[in-house]
């Protein structure tokens, strides 16, 4: 037992210590290259995601202010076509019970004609 913890030991000082250009060495530095460029890409893809949120909370803010515009000329869009139908109606009876009138005063002056 004593004897693995101490090349437990050794092996954690030598790699500290391993002189360039022997096999440690390289293996060591392509250890070190790719997590750094694991540590780089994880740095980018959080940076992105980050980006993505700000951009889908400016985007949802602006959607959120098009949707209030939208229904506000929706909503202004139906009322008025409702109320100029109504006036619509509203003169077409009047125009329909004055041409009745008319009609039912000329066939009383037609029928006294007669």
């Amino acid at each position: 037992m004593k004897q693995r913890e101490s090349l437990r030991i050794r092996n954690k000082e030598t790699r500290a210590t391993v002189p360039a250009g022997t096999l440690t060495s390289l293996a060591n530095q392509k250890k070190l290259l790719l997590a750094r460029r694991r540590k780089d890409l994880l740095i980018k893809k959080r940076q992105r995601l980050t980006d993505v949120i700000e951009e889908q909370d400016v985007l949802e803010s602006h959607n959120s202010e098009a949707e209030v515009h939208i229904q506000a000329d929706l909503t202004n869009n139906v009322v008025q076509p409702v109320e100029k139908q109504l006036q619509l109606n509203s003169t077409a009876l009047k125009v329909n019970e004055q041409c009745e009138q008319n009609e039912q005063s000329g066939d009383e002056s037609s029928e006294d004609v007669t």
